[in-house]
Parts: structure tokens; sequence; C-alpha cells
């Protein structure tokens, strides 16, 4: 996508200019002439002339186009697979349904852009862009609507799968991050998804959140400052609709919100959460990392992966710190996480990691 500066701009208005003058002057030309030779130079010239006045005009109509649909057209014209660098500037929502690798043009200047809705693509990369509305308060982000997702992907079912959001922005979203297949399949061992260097703030309830995906990697990211609807609301009186791990958060009045997580896995191959640091900011959230892989899952048949989760620093969490269901309990395992509570008013202080045991 190309922009215009002011110079660009002067350039064109002399060239449309010099154009212009030239046509003029065949005209007054070929009538000093005469009449017989008038419309042959004047006809000549205008064959020259008028396709680089209209060249001119089309190239900066083109760079005065609003740049999210610039930048969609770019996309929607992009080879499958390829690489888009985005030049820096403000973006709204965009649209991605192939192969493809978002960056920035500027590693020093990345763009902003408002959603990335990725769906039906089995190899999506996403790097060094800012997501989502930074200057959204944390009031207005409780009242978002679900559909408020940072960055949405939605895997194609394919044998090859390899999904990763890198060293990016998001904030004053619903959720920061969500990937998920809609049909799982044994396709899903084959499925790679890299979640690194993020920071993910100013959010309404999920940081991080996979369901019925492959392995995973999730490493480096910062999650802080989740603010669901109900944070102005006393934790004692709040509870849980059952005790399933994404259980709904029932509120006094006996409405049904969505529970809040930092990290949260559902049903997926297995893989490992390392190197995070998740703090509860001014928001609530039950669980801090949350992995559930269920008994009956369809992938409890596959060659799963372990899941570990070590060497993260968690702060102020509610119900547990970490929680982790994974098939059998032989193939999870929580080392060295630093774990620390925090007395507020609205939260009990709790510091505890629990691994659920579930039998197969």
């Amino acid at each position: 996508m190309s922009s215009l500066s002011i110079y660009d701009n002067k350039a064109i208005n002399k060239n449309y200019e010099f154009y212009n003058d030239l046509l003029n002057s065949s005209k007054v030309l070929s009538k000093d002439i005469g009449e017989k030779f008038n419309n042959l130079l004047f006809n000549s010239v205008e064959k020259l002339v008028r396709p680089l006045i209209e060249n001119t005009m089309k190239s900066a109509q083109a760079d005065t186009l609003d740049p999210t649909q610039s930048l969609q057209a770019e996309i929607d014209q992009k080879n499958n697979p390829g690489i888009l660098k985005i030049p820096p500037g403000n973006y709204g929502v965009i649209n991605v349904n192939k192969n493809l690798r978002l960056t920035a043009a500027d590693s020093n200047n990345p763009p902003h852009i408002q959603r990335i809705n990725a769906i039906n693509v089995s190899r999506f990369y996403v790097d060094n862009i800012t997501i989502g509305n930074p200057n959204l308060s944390a009031g207005a982000v409780k009242n978002l609507p679900e559909s408020e997702i940072g960055i949405r992907v939605v895997i194609k079912d394919d044998e090859n799968v390899d999904i990763g959001i890198n060293n990016s922005r998001i904030l004053g979203v619903a959720d920061g991050i969500s990937i998920s297949s809609p049909h799982p399949t044994k396709n899903t061992e084959n499925q790679r998804i890299t979640i690194n260097g993020n920071t993910i703030s100013n959010i309404q309830r999920d940081g991080i959140n996979l369901k019925n995906v492959g392995q995973y990697a999730i490493t480096r990211n910062t999650i802080h400052s989740i603010h669901p609807n109900y944070e102005d609301t006393n934790y004692t009186n709040l509870r849980k609709a059952s005790n399933a791990p994404d259980a709904a958060v029932v509120l006094p009045n006996g409405v049904m919100a969505q529970h809040a997580d930092g990290i949260q896995a559902t049903n997926a191959k297995g893989g490992v959460i390392s190197g995070n640091k998740l703090s509860i900011g001014n928001g609530t959230w039950y669980q801090a990392i949350n992995v559930h892989h269920e008994a009956d899952s369809p992938y409890r048949h596959l060659a799963t992966e372990p899941v570990r989760i070590q060497n993260n620093t968690i702060q102020n969490n509610h119900d547990f710190a970490i929680s982790v269901k994974h098939f059998n309990i032989s193939n999870a395992s929580a080392n060295n996480n630093n774990i620390r509570a925090q007395a507020v008013d609205k939260r009990k202080e709790l510091s505890t990691m629990s691994v659920l045991k579930e039998t197969l």
C-alpha cells in the first residue's frame, strides 16, 4: 500500500499542469497552422497526454482512500500464502481468509489495527502489531460485546496447521486472542499454535483462549488489567454456576456472566505454558491459568502431548492460580511457578496451585 507525502502531491499537481498546458498548446498551435492540420495534431497529442492525466488522477485518488479499505484490498489481492508488511497508521477491522503473515513495515512504528478476524486459515501469523482500542476506559471495556475480540482465528481443517501470534500489543477488547477449530478431527495432532511475547491488557474476559486445537506453546506473554462486568461486585457476593472450570459467574441478582481467565485452553492436544506474567491489576478472574482437557474430549485417543506449566509469575488470583485437567495426571506438571497473593477488598486472598485428577 502506498502513501503520498506533500512532496508527492506537488509532483502530481505539476504533472497535471504540464500535461494540460501541453494539450492546450496543441490547440493553439493547430489553429495557427491551419484547419486541415488541426485534427491531426490535436488528436495525436491528446492520445499521448490523456492517458497520462488519467493515470495521474487515479494514482492520487487511490491514495486518498480510507486506509482500512486500502489495506483490506491489499489483503484480498495478496497471493496465498503471502507476507504483508503494513505501514504505520490507524486501521479498522480487517478480515483474512487466506494463509498470510501480517507484520509491521517499520518495526519502530508498528501499525494499529482495531481487530483482526482470520477465518478458515491453516498458516497465519501476526508479528509486532498493536490491536484494539488503546484509549478505551476500564468502564467501557466492561460493556463491550462478546464479538470485540482482538485477534480471532478459526483454523482450517488441514493436515498442517501453524499459527503464530508474536510480539504484539492487544488492549481495549473483550478477549485478547481467541484461536479455535470448529471440527475436531485427526488433523488436530498436527496443529501447532505459538503465542509468544505479547502484552495483553485492559480486557473484559480471557487474555488468551484456545479451544479444540493441537499442540501449543504460550510463552513470555504479559497479561494484566482484566475488567469483567462484575468487577465492582464484592467477591464474597459472587458464586459459580457449577464446579466446571469454565462455569459462569452468578451475580447477586441471579444474572449469569462470563467468567474470565488469564490463559484458558480447552480440549487441546497439550503443550507448554511458560514464562508468562499474569497480574490481576484492577480486575478479577477465577483462574489465572485454566487448562481443562476433559476425559471425554475427542482428543483423548490421540497421541497427546504432556502439559507443562512452568516459570510463570501470577499475582492476585481468585479460585486457582493454576488449574489443570489433562486427560490423566501423569501427563500434567507444574513447576517453579511464582504465585503471589495480595489482599484486596474485593478479593479473597488465595495462593493455590491445583492439579485436578481425571482417570481415563
